[in-house]
């Protein structure tokens, strides 16, 4: 009696579950072999991957289909199909044949999507408030003013209102900052991450997130926002006494867009750029070493949020995007 099939299960690109951003030349197919029995083991397998709009299936049309590869491996089989688009979205499968020569069913499908070129990729600008500072009372008598108050300035609230014609079918949030963000859109935070986008060297490389967003868009008035803090890049890091903070830049500045797609494949984007609003709210400081000062009575209720008066709400200060690979 010959023993069942093993199939594929628990499909991983680049070591992800459906990842948003994977760099072209990261992208490395996993899948574990589910069945029993014992000293059980793959013979051969097949990937067939499919641009959004091609059908997944053999047959020609596809950017790979990699025929009866005869390995063992189930762990970072190296796409080696057509070169992928960036930003696009790609759905792959796989089947095995077991070392009893038994071929399983496909597996069911899973997708990644490829980041976005460093350069053309990018249309937004970076964004912030410029140099703004709470006030600050001196000591009293003699004495400087302490170095550590003047450094310290309220987070920027930034925010973009926006209108939508018709439902959209996704829609991807590429987003970064020079210090720490955390954007929001409609009312709700996007993501569940902090210390975003983490540390790097900011001369060297910026790193920057990718989020699913389609369900939190609406038909009519959508905005998106972000508030924005000092971090690594213009806060208080190391505890060196002749550098106080601004290792890599003096403010921090946001990064951001977002695409949306609707059903007859057209896009729209939202960037940031000079038409975004800017004002300052419950977080009057946030600084890595020097904690955060928070009054819920400045926080502006429903900034981020459709229907918001934001009358009184300031520009924004915009530069081009620089060198600096993302």
């Amino acid at each position: 009696m010959m023993a069942p099939v093993l199939h594929p299960v628990g499909l991983r690109c680049a070591h992800q579950v459906n990842p948003l951003g994977v760099a072209p030349d990261r992208v490395r197919l996993s899948w574990k072999l589910n069945g029993p029995g014992t000293a059980r083991a793959q013979r051969a397998y097949q990937v067939l991957v499919a641009r959004d709009g091609e059908r997944l299936a053999e047959g020609g049309g596809l950017s790979w289909d990699s025929g009866r590869v005869e390995s063992a491996a189930s762990g970072d089989v190296g796409y080696a199909g057509r070169a992928l688009i960036r930003g696009e979205r790609y759905t792959w499968r796989v089947r095995a044949w077991d070392d009893r020569g038994q071929v399983s069913g496909w597996s069911d499908p899973a997708v990644f999507e490829v980041e976005l070129d460093s350069g053309a990729g990018w249309l937004a600008s970076w964004i912030g408030r410029g140099r703004v500072r709470e006030s600050v009372t001196p000591p009293a008598g003699a004495g400087p003013v302490d170095p550590v108050a003047t450094g310290m300035s309220a987070a920027p609230y930034l925010r973009r209102a926006f209108a939508l014609d018709r439902p959209a079918v996704s829609a991807r949030l590429y987003v970064t900052a020079l210090g720490l963000y955390e954007a929001r859109l409609n009312g709700h935070r996007v993501g569940d991450a902090f210390l975003s986008p983490g540390w790097t060297d900011y001369r060297q490389r910026v790193l920057y997130q990718t989020y699913d967003v389609t369900s939190l868009l609406a038909t009519g008035e959508n905005v998106l926002g972000a508030i924005v803090a000092d971090g690594w890049y213009s806060g208080f890091v190391g505890f060196d006494a002749k550098r106080a903070g601004a290792h890599y830049g003096k403010v921090p500045e946001l990064l951001a867009q977002l695409a949306i797609t609707f059903a007859d494949g057209s896009r729209q984007w939202i960037v940031t750029d000079e038409s975004w609003q800017s004002a300052t709210g419950a977080i009057r400081h946030a600084d890595l070493l020097m904690g955060e000062m928070h009054d819920p009575r400045l926080e502006p209720d429903g900034w981020d949020a459709p229907g918001f008066d934001a009358a009184g709400w300031a520009g924004v200060s915009c530069r081009d995007r620089g060198t600096v690979p993302l």
